[in-house]
């Protein structure tokens, strides 16, 4: 899947994104995934290519474990960017 993502608050810098499945409005296996050090151009804009992982790491202590079908979120961290997702075929 390519994301893509634009107006992040410290442009030129990396950018910190986790995939994760918090268990509210997410239908899909509560745990997350870090993706630290995205690179981030001077205008904010990012576009990287990523694979949902097969499993996911526990979140503040509930869940982890296997992706299993479902909606899931990817958030910057602290909360900086619009990311938008593209799903593909692989």
């Amino acid at each position: 899947m390519i994301l893509d993502g634009t107006g992040c608050q410290n442009p030129g810098q990396p950018t910190y994104l986790v995939f994760e499945g918090e268990g509210g409005a997410e239908t899909g296996t509560v745990g997350a995934v870090d993706i630290p050090n995205v690179p981030t151009d001077t205008s904010g804009h990012f576009h990287i290519s990523f694979t949902i992982p097969a499993q996911l790491h526990s979140l503040q202590g509930r869940g982890g474990g296997l992706v299993r079908p479902g909606t899931y979120d990817f958030t910057s961290k602290p909360v900086a960017c619009l990311i938008q997702f593209t799903v593909t075929a692989s």
